[in-house]
């Protein structure tokens, strides 16, 4: 997900209360970052079953 050879400093921010700020290799938050991570994970899963209901649903007009 990160590239390990990336030279970059900045400010992130992630949903909810927690900022998290990196320099080069490191990554330091306030908030538990594994935690942010599955849950972002599973909203994209929804998201990704949510299109392929669009999708099934165009389908099924253009019938």
């Amino acid at each position: 997900m990160f590239d390990k050879e990336a030279n970059t400093t900045g400010s992130y921010r992630i949903k909810g209360n927690s900022n998290v700020q990196g320099t080069g290799n490191q990554v330091s938050g306030s908030g538990d970052c594994e935690q942010q991570l599955a849950i972002a994970l599973k909203e994209i899963e929804g998201l990704k079953r949510e299109v392929e209901l669009y999708k099934e649903m165009v389908a099924l007009l253009k019938k």
